[in-house]
């Protein structure tokens, strides 16, 4: 009688390590949800990459455009230097202001992205020593399996 009141402790206990093995199911959805965030932050930090190098190229053409520019002015009249001119520096101005814009904007796209995968990676690591948790748990819950079942044997075997 107390080996059949010790038998349904042991099945209590197993169904809690079973819970314990849905908790690592859950566990390793969250991993996997955050590998494809991780995914999907590096994917935009190549994008904003990608912006940065295009506009450093536009900033490039614009200055060469400009330098142009401001050669053929040279050869007017004065007077049509000094306006040509100021079109120009007003021009490039506008350029750099929408360049720095640009920039500083894709630069905190880039920290923002950076911070997530930061977070990711921390939140990895946890979610990694819970699965070891969750992982030792079940070897224990085999062994106590492994005990029950011996058990069990034990009282239909004779």
């Amino acid at each position: 009688m107390i080996d059949l009141i010790q038998a349904a402790d042991d099945c209590r206990q197993l169904l809690r390590r079973f819970q314990a093995i849905e908790a690592v199911a859950t566990a390793l959805d969250a991993v996997g949800s955050l590998v494809q965030a991780e995914k999907e932050a590096k994917d935009s930090l190549q994008a904003l990459n990608a912006e940065v190098e295009l506009a450093k190229g536009e900033l490039s053409a614009t200055k060469l455009s400009n330098k142009k520019l401001l050669e053929s002015l040279k050869n007017k009249q004065d007077a049509e230097i000094a306006i040509h001119t100021e079109l120009m520096e007003k021009s490039l101005e506008g350029a750099r202001k929408q360049t720095e814009l640009i920039m500083t904007d894709a630069l905190e796209k880039q920290q923002i992205a950076q911070d997530v995968v930061n977070k990711l990676q921390g939140a990895a690591l946890v979610l990694s020593e819970q699965n070891k948790s969750a992982t030792e748990a079940l070897a224990t819950l085999k062994a106590n399996v492994a005990k029950v079942q011996a058990q069990a044997n034990k009282l239909l075997g004779g």
